[in-house]
This record gives structure tokens, C-alpha cells and sequence, in this order.
């Protein structure tokens, strides 16, 4: 299993992950990346990555709303989902083959 991580406002790669197996979570691999571990040497102070809400949500990896336990999203955090989702999506276009 592999996958990239970058920097949607320019699609630069900014670090990587391989050699985890298909059965482990892409947030638990995702926390042996160089990223997780040393974010501040790698992306600066203004700077941060999208991620499903999956992923650790942190001042530098901004992820989509979980839906609490018996409730709902809200409108604004559908919508918030909804515009994190497509630029996700153009970032994994940066690499995917079509």
C-alpha cells in the first residue's frame, strides 16, 4: 500500500507512505509518516493538509466533520465536507493515473 500527501495550493509532494499492508488504517499508517511526526520541519506556519475525517484533525491537517454519535451535521459542516471532498479530490488527481 502506498499513498502521497501534498500541498493542494501548489500539488507539491511533501512526503509519502509505503510498505504498510491494505489492512492497516490509513490513519494509523498515516501516524508513522515523517509528516505526523516532524509536520513542523516539513510544512510551514500557514500551510496544512486536507484529510477525511479519518485522519487526525490538527492545526496543520485539516479534516471533514464526523458525525456525532445519534445527531446530525450540520448544513454549514455538510457543505464545509462537501468543498473539503473536492479539493481532496483534485489533489489525488495530481498523481492518479485516469
Amino acid at each position: 500500500m502506498a499513498w502521497v500527501v501534498n500541498l493542494l495550493h501548489n500539488l507539491l509532494i511533501v512526503d509519502y507512505g509505503v510498505g504498510h499492508t491494505g489492512s492497516v488504517h490509513d490513519a494509523w499508517a498515516f501516524r508513522s509518516t515523517r509528516l505526523f511526526k516532524e509536520h513542523d520541519d516539513i510544512i510551514g506556519s500557514d500551510e496544512w493538509v486536507w484529510a477525511d475525517s479519518a485522519y487526525p484533525c490538527e492545526t496543520w491537517c485539516v479534516c471533514s466533520f464526523k458525525k456525532p454519535v445519534g445527531r446530525k451535521i450540520t448544513a454549514a459542516q455538510r457543505s464545509y465536507n462537501y468543498h473539503v471532498s473536492k479539493a481532496r479530490h483534485l489533489s489525488v488527481r495530481c498523481y492518479s493515473q485516469d
